[in-house]
Formats: C-alpha cells, sequence, structure tokens
C-alpha cells in the first residue's frame, strides 16, 4: 500500500518534470513553427507581387493604346496561376479596360512611385497589399516613360534638375489589381499546427509513459531495498539483496550490501566490546565499592584512636601540666594540633565517601538562603581577610540538594577567601549565574593569588594542593565539591591566570519542578 502511494507519488512528479521540460524543449521548436508560418505568408505575398509586377510590364502598351484584345493576351497568361482569384487592368483615370474573375470593388490605392530613377521606377513598380479574411488584394501600378524636350526651345526655363537636351519622366498610366486566395494557405497553415500538436501530444504521452514505467522499476527495487533494510534492523544481518542491473539501482543494491557486511563485523566486534566492557565496569564497580568501603572503614577505625588521643593529651595539659616541662608541654600542644589536623582529614573522607553513598532529599532551593546561610558559617574567616562578597541580586531558585549544594558554595567561597594573598588591599569574592544550553551556570570569582595552569585539573584531585603556598586545609575540599557537581549531572572546571584571580565555574542541569524567579 505504502509503496503503491510512493509509485503514484513519484510518477505524478516525474511526469510533471518531463511535462515542464516538453515545454521548455516545445517553446523554441513553437517559435520555429511561428516564424515557418509567416515565411509562408510573406511568400505568398511576394508570389502575388511578383504576378502583379508581370502583368503591369506586360499591360504598359496594352493599356497605352487601350487595346482589350492586346490586354486579355496577357491576361490569359496569368489566369493558371496557383490561388488566383481575379485580374483587373484599368487605366489611370479608373476605366476597367480587362478582367478576369470577380473582381474586389473597392480598389485600394497602389504604393506611390518610389524615388528612384525613371528606368529603376518602371523595374520596382511598388505594389499595395490589402489583406481580408480569405484573401491578398495586390495592385500594382502601370508606368512608362515619356521623354521631354529641353524647354528652352519654347523659350521657358530650363529646370534644375533636368540635364542636357532632354529628360526622361515617369507617368502612371493605369493599375493592375489581383486577387490571391488564402484558403490553400490556411490550410498549409493548419496541417503545419495541426502537425505540430500532434507530435508535441504524442512526444508528451510518450515521455509519461516511460516515466511511469521507469517509476514502477525504481519503486520496486526501492521495495526490496526497504524490505531488506527492515529485516537488518530487526537484527537479521545475514540479509542481502539480490543485484539485478548494472545501473545506479544496481550500485545501490551492491553498497547496501557492503553496509550490511561492514554492520555485520562491526556488530560482531561490538559485542565483543560489550562484552569486555560489562566486565571491565563490574570490576570497576566492584573496585568502587571496595574503594568506598576501604575509605569510609579506614576512616571510621582512624577516628576512634584519633578521639582517643585528643582526649589523653587533654588530660595531660589540664590534669598533669605540673608535672611537665617546657619541652613536654610543647610535645602535648603539637600532639593536639595533629590530632585535630587528623581528625579533620579523617571527618573529610567520610564525607567524601558519603557524598556516593548518602542520597539527601531534593526539593526547591533558593539559592540566595543557601549563600547566606554560607556567609554566616564563614563570617569569622571573611572578617579576618576583610573580604568583600558581592552576591548577584537575582539568585535562581533550583531543584536540587540543599545539603550538597551549600557544601558546593562553602568549599568554593571559603577557598576564594584562603587563597587571596597576604598583600592584597581589597579582597573581593563575586558569587553570579546565568543560565546556558538548559542548565545553570553559577561561578565563583576572586581577585586572589589565581592558579598556574598545570594545576586546572589537579586541584580537583584528593589530597592535591598548591606547593608553593601555606595554608590551612586537607586537600579534599575540591574533590567533594567535583562529587557532588558530577553526581548531580553538572560539570566543574577553572578559569585563572596566576597572579590575576581565579574563576570557578560550576553546571547544575534545570529541572521541571523548579520554580521562576
Amino acid at each position: 500500500m505504502i509503496f503503491g502511494r510512493l509509485r503514484r507519488r513519484l510518477a505524478a512528479k516525474l511526469s510533471l518534470l518531463v511535462f515542464l521540460l516538453a515545454l521548455v524543449f516545445l517553446a523554441p521548436n513553437y517559435k520555429l513553427v511561428r516564424n515557418n508560418l509567416d515565411q509562408i505568408e510573406m511568400t505568398m505575398i511576394e508570389r502575388g507581387k511578383s504576378v502583379a509586377r508581370g502583368l503591369s510590364r506586360g499591360s504598359e502598351y496594352g493599356i497605352l493604346i487601350e487595346n482589350e484584345e492586346v490586354l486579355n493576351r496577357v491576361v490569359t497568361k496569368y489566369i493558371d496561376e496557383e490561388d488566383l482569384l481575379y485580374i483587373a487592368i484599368r487605366n489611370a483615370s479608373g476605366k476597367m479596360l480587362a478582367s478576369y474573375g470577380k473582381v474586389m470593388e473597392d480598389m485600394p490605392d497602389a504604393a506611390p512611385t518610389s524615388d528612384l530613377p525613371a528606368k529603376e521606377q518602371k523595374m520596382d513598380l511598388n505594389c499595395g497589399v490589402t489583406e481580408t479574411e480569405f484573401l491578398y488584394d495586390i495592385v500594382s501600378n502601370v508606368v512608362t516613360i515619356r521623354e521631354e524636350r529641353n524647354r528652352e526651345d519654347i523659350g521657358l526655363p530650363q529646370p534644375d534638375t533636368l540635364s542636357g537636351s532632354e529628360a526622361q519622366m515617369v507617368e502612371k498610366i493605369g493599375t493592375v489589381q489581383i486577387g490571391l486566395s488564402k484558403a490553400n494557405m490556411a490550410a498549409l497553415m493548419r496541417r503545419s499546427v495541426l502537425a505540430f500538436i500532434f507530435l508535441t501530444i504524442v512526444a508528451i504521452i510518450v515521455a509519461i509513459l516511460t516515466t511511469i514505467t521507469i517509476a514502477g522499476t525504481v519503486v520496486k527495487s526501492i521495495k526490496q531495498l526497504a524490505i531488506a533494510a527492515g529485516k537488518v534492523s530487526s537484527g537479521d544481518l545475514n540479509y542481502t539483496v539480490t543485484v539485478k542491473s548494472r545501473d545506479e539501482i544496481g550500485n545501490l543494491a551492491e553498497s547496501f550490501n557492503k553496509m550490511v557486511d561492514h554492520l555485520r563485523s562491526s556488530h560482531e566486534e561490538n559485542e565483543q566490546y560489550s562484552r569486555e566492557l560489562e566486565e571491565k565496569t563490574r570490576e570497576l564497580s566492584r573496585s568502587n565499592e571496595e574503594l568506598n568501603a576501604f575509605v569510609y572503614t579506614v576512616s571510621h577505625d582512624l577516628k576512634a584512636p584519633v578521639v582517643s588521643l585528643q582526649g589523653f593529651s587533654s588530660l595531660l595539659m589540664n590534669d598533669h601540666v605540673d608535672c611537665l616541662d617546657e619541652n613536654g608541654k610543647m610535645y602535648v600542644e603539637r600532639i593536639q594540633k595533629n590530632s585535630e589536623r587528623m581528625g579533620t582529614l579523617i571527618e573529610s573522607l567520610l564525607e567524601l565517601s558519603r557524598v556516593g553513598r548518602v542520597k539527601n532529599q531534593k526539593e526547591l532551593v533558593e539559592i540566595s538562603d543557601v549563600i547566606s546561610d554560607v556567609i554566616n558559617e564563614l563570617s569569622v574567616q571573611l572578617e579576618e581577610r576583610d573580604t568583600k562578597l558581592v552576591v548577584m541580586d537575582d539568585m535562581p531558585t533550583i531543584w536540587c540538594d540543599r545539603v550538597r549544594t551549600g557544601q558546593i558554595f562553602s568549599n568554593l567561597i571559603g577557598n576564594a577567601n584562603k587563597f587571596m594573598g597576604d598583600n592584597n588591599k581589597n579582597p573581593t569574592i563575586e558569587v553570579g549565574h546565568n543560565v546556558q544550553n538548559g542548565y545553570h551556570r553559577f561561578y565563583v570569582k576572586d581577585n586572589g593569588i589565581g592558579i598556574n595552569e598545570e594545576y586546572h585539573e589537579k586541584i580537583f584531585h584528593i589530597f592535591q594542593r598548591l606547593d608553593d603556598i601555606e595554608t590551612e586545609g586537607t586537600g579534599v575540599g575540591l574533590a567533594i565539591v567535583k562529587k557532588i557537581v558530577e553526581s548531580s549531572g553538572g560539570s566543574i572546571w577553572v578559569d585563572s591566570v596566576e597572579g590575576s584571580g581565579t574563576t570557578i565555574y560550576f553546571t547544575l542541569p534545570k529541572k521541571k519542578a523548579e520554580g521562576v524567579r
């Protein structure tokens, strides 16, 4: 059914194309036929003029002597002329001297004599032509040349136009009128036009039938290819198309078979790769699970000794300080500081392991409220450096994990404050947002010391810190941020030049449940 409609549509489009091409090619041919018809008409008129001129020359003597018998002999020579309807010979005053057939009563004026010399005028014999629906009426002047004696002989002034003792003068002595029938010419024209129309129609019909046949052949081949494509798409990669011709359709069939062979090879390779990938994925998943379990177990097991170490060191400082000398007190203080640092590191590792394991409930969160909480949390550190924090006014409301999102901003703003540099006279942190390609894009920008390009990727790895900067921290914060962002479907990157500040961008996907602010 589908291919039947395809065949009809293809045949219709091809037929229309053929028809338009036929019009394009027939237009010059029509012009050629039109020119031929005009040439037939001009040939007939010229033939009539030639007859009229011949009669004019032959009847000059008969008109001069007004002898009907002489004129009738002249007329008799032309009565067998094809398409001739009538002949009329008149003198200068319009008197009929000889005739043949039914003469047209209203005789048109002949063309005036030209400015040619007398002898050439007599040879030219201009003709006037009148066309009616059924005939051409042609009138030719009959002229003679008379000699005029020199006017000085009779005492008259000599005109400037005369030369010598005699001049020649052209005198119109009568007219010849003939009528030519248009019947034969019209019939010839009709036959030419009908032949042109017939050949045009036959050419169009043959072209359309050929087009329909070609369309049927093409559709049949396309149907076979469609069936083959359906088989292949359903998973039968051993199905091929029989090549029946060496034309474009045959080449297409060969290409299809080559494609199927390539797909079969690729499918086998992909299945092998898929099996290997599944195995590697299972191994990686097991490794990640083991790693998370290891980190959690180690962190949890280390936490108890560290807490004990902190507790005993505090007892020593509080209850037995008198038994310690200055070196002993210094050693205990070092134990307390290192145990506190170890406790912070353990808490960071536990938090890093929780990002992948513990899922908090998501909700619509006002980002401006989250940043306000972070500012309150970091207020002491910000005041110590006299850091100015600028937050864009129109922060969005997004669908996210409030706790994890707070961790992102807390780590990024805290890091920006840490790495301002000791000589920064106007430390400033800017927090902003825009929407790009279906994602919320946030940024935290500072005017601090900046980060060398070689550390742009490393700073997001666990325990990676800037070697030449002494500051507090465990080297886990940005690793936690990266894990939170990527587990939420976003991405994070840094844009920084050493000595010119740092901007850290991160994206979170927009959700349908989000409100509009």
